[in-house]
């Protein structure tokens, strides 16, 4: 009861540290996300990559099919330059696909160790199997993945055409033909003449055409509507888009208004805070879903009938055509079909040409669509109100004010010691005489009477006491201002990031919206340059794995502030000592922390409990303290309201 144990042994604050007695602070603004989320974050990491990587190898592929149709006519010399050109760009995208590949490959171990890292923190075996699925980070899956697959079918089916095609113009010859009018005059001009296997190359044709078809079809019945249920949600947020970015605007200038504030607004890109582009973005990807749509329902299929019937035609009557009129129908009605007047047959002169960009671009949309949707769960609190939540409900806080309340109190116990003692004592006896002991006699008692004084001058150990009660104290009083300006700095630096996420992850937004921009105009140029039978531009395999690098960067970038965002929002809960763990141990996730929070007590939403009830929020002042020992707490630069000898000696 003396010293530095204090009264129960409840222990002093010895450290500076805001979140615990023995100085933590709880996960701080600046650790890594809690392990769990980190693993989430890792696993859909990889499955970005590996849709990198898919979209790498289509665009190598058709990268490559270019450079076999520039060779099959190689004997033009104004194609050297062109093919030398195009070889150079299959190499660069060859490249890129395989440092891809071996990223995804690196990833992916690091994911096994990750996961057996996890497996031991929770107390189980590296050797056991398990699995991870979780949908928690499923909104940052931006593009359907059946598309992907559809991407993929759907070269396999160019790559068989491809040949077939070969094939046929390997039998394609030429002649020279004298004009009549001008004998002097004469051209080259490209023949096909009917050759045995011609029959069954044409009947292959016919057969790689119906995948096509059937890719067609699920697009309409499948994908399509899925995208449209994208646009639909993008829809719905965007009344909610545009009160969060106002209040985003309006904490900037708060900032902005401040003589020190918690962080120092930055002169932020106003396109964040231009809400007009939702209602536009909304409309531009309505446009672009009912083209696209209206390109499937009716110029594919009507391309895809008049091809059929094309090859048909010439398995009728290809036999009794001039070899001119052979070549004419086969390579430009089926092989390299040329634009037409038909307005519908001009918007797709070529399905193994445009149905791969088509594709992309659709899941260009839905990525533009899945990232409006995206949110994040407000954060708005001022510090100094976060403080006084932490305040009311932090257990420790409460152990850190009854400890300096025990180590003020213990200074009046030691202080009892140190007063002076006068004692009056009376005391006698009385004897028996002879062997009978009632037989009792007054002559053989005894009576004393005396008076006992202990000067305050002898206390040598109780004033050595009393004065280690008083350095103890101070030491208490300090170190429990070190843990309220530890607690203050942990939640500080954790609004600060708060604030510093919500700001970034609009603009990394912005960056994802850009880069799916960027790969559709790139798409757009390359189609036309192959339908003109070109050879792609100087730098467009370059500008194609620059782009999809950059939508690869931007969409991690993008999933790992939320990340980090929702790790500081689970922090900010706990260290303000309102975290609620459910019966199974899963946090119960307050939702928005506004101005609001904190008006009652956290355990209210807990699941099964009573509903939070209404009021005015909270008033921070002393009454809303917990209780604490009756004495009164002092504060800075204060004494000890009780009289006594402790308490005039205190210093200040």
């Amino acid at each position: 009861g003396i010293g530095g144990g204090g009264f129960g042994n409840v222990s002093t604050i010895t450290s500076a540290g805001g979140g615990t007695a023995s100085g933590g602070g709880g996960a701080g603004a600046n650790q890594l996300p809690l392990s769990y989320l980190q693993l989430l974050q890792t696993q859909q990491n990889i499955r970005n990559q590996e849709e990198n990587v898919e979209r790498l190898r289509s665009n190598l592929f058709r990268l490559e099919q270019v450079l076999v149709e520039l060779r099959t006519r190689a004997g033009d010399p104004a194609l050297v330059d062109n093919i030398l050109r195009q070889d150079l760009q299959v190499a660069q995208a060859r490249q890129a696909l395989f440092n891809s590949e071996s990223t995804v490959l690196n990833s992916r171990a690091g994911f096994q160790d990750s996961l057996d890292a996890f497996k031991m923190r929770l107390g189980l075996p590296p050797a056991l199997c398990m699995d991870v699925k979780d949908d928690t980070l499923s909104q940052f899956q931006l593009i359907d993945r059946g598309t992907v697959d559809e991407q993929r079918k759907l070269d396999s089916v160019t790559a068989i055409f491809g040949e077939i095609r070969l094939r046929i113009t390997s039998h394609i010859t030429t002649k020279t033909e004298v004009d009549p009018a001008n004998p002097a005059n004469t051209r080259v001009v490209r023949v096909l003449a009917w050759y045995p296997e011609l029959e069954k190359d044409l009947t292959d044709l016919k057969e790689a055409l119906k995948p096509a078809r059937d890719v067609r079809d699920r697009l309409l019945s499948t994908y399509l509507p899925r995208v449209k249920e994208d646009i639909d949600a993008f829809d719905a947020i965007i009344s909610k888009r545009k009160a969060w970015v106002a209040r985003l605007k309006a904490k900037i200038e708060a900032f902005r208004e401040e003589p020190c504030p918690l962080l120092p607004a930055p002169d932020v890109n106003n396109e964040v805070f231009r809400v007009e582009r939702l209602d536009l973005e909304s409309v531009e990807l309505r446009k672009q879903l009912s083209e696209f749509t209206q390109k499937v329902e009716t110029a594919y299929d009507s391309h895809l009938r008049r091809r059929e019937e094309q090859i048909d035609l010439i398995l009728k009557d290809g036999k009794t055509m001039t070899p001119e009129k052979l070549f004419a129908e086969l390579y430009e009605g089926v092989l390299y079909p040329k634009r037409s007047a038909d307005k519908e047959a001009a918007s797709v002169p070529d399905i193994f040409v445009v149905l791969p960009g088509d594709i992309l671009a659709l899941q260009l949309v839905q990525a533009r669509a899945r990232t409006e949707s995206v949110d994040l769960n407000p954060v708005d609190m001022r510090a100094e109100q976060a403080i006084e939540i932490a305040r009311r409900y932090r257990r420790d806080w409460m152990n850190a004010r009854a400890a300096l309340v025990d180590s003020w109190r213990l200074i009046q116990f030691n202080a009892d010691q140190l007063q002076s003692s006068l004692n009056f004592f009376f005391s006698g006896d009385i004897g028996n005489t002879g062997q009978n002991p009632f037989h009792l006699n007054s002559d053989t008692g005894r009576l004393r009477v005396g008076v006992q004084f202990d000067a305050p001058i002898t206390r040598l150990s109780e004033r050595n006491v009393y004065r280690q009660a008083l350095i103890e104290y101070q030491q208490a009083r300090r170190s429990y201002y070190a843990f309220e300006d530890g607690v203050a700095r942990t939640l500080r630096s954790e609004l600060r990031a708060i604030a510093n996420q919500q700001i970034n992850f609009e603009l990394q937004r912005l960056a994802v919206l850009e880069a799916a921009r960027q790969i559709d105009r790139n798409e757009d140029i390359r189609i036309q340059q192959e339908l003109g039978n070109q050879a792609t531009g100087a730098t467009a395999a370059r500008d194609a794995v620059s782009a999809l690098s950059d939508l690869l960067t931007a969409q991690n970038n993008f999933m790992n502030i939320w990340v980090n965002y929702e790790a500081q929002r689970r922090t900010l809960d706990f260290d303000l000592g309102m975290m609620v763990l459910d019966n199974e141990g899963i946090w119960c996730d307050p939702g928005e922390i506004g101005p609001d929070y904190g008006k009652s007590d956290p355990w209210l939403r807990k699941e099964g409990n009573f509903a939070v009830p209404d009021g005015d929020g909270i008033q921070f002042d002393t009454e809303d303290l917990p209780p604490v020992p009756p004495q009164p707490l002092p504060g800075r630069g204060s004494k000890p309201s009780n009289s006594g000898p402790a308490a005039e000696q205190l210093p200040d």
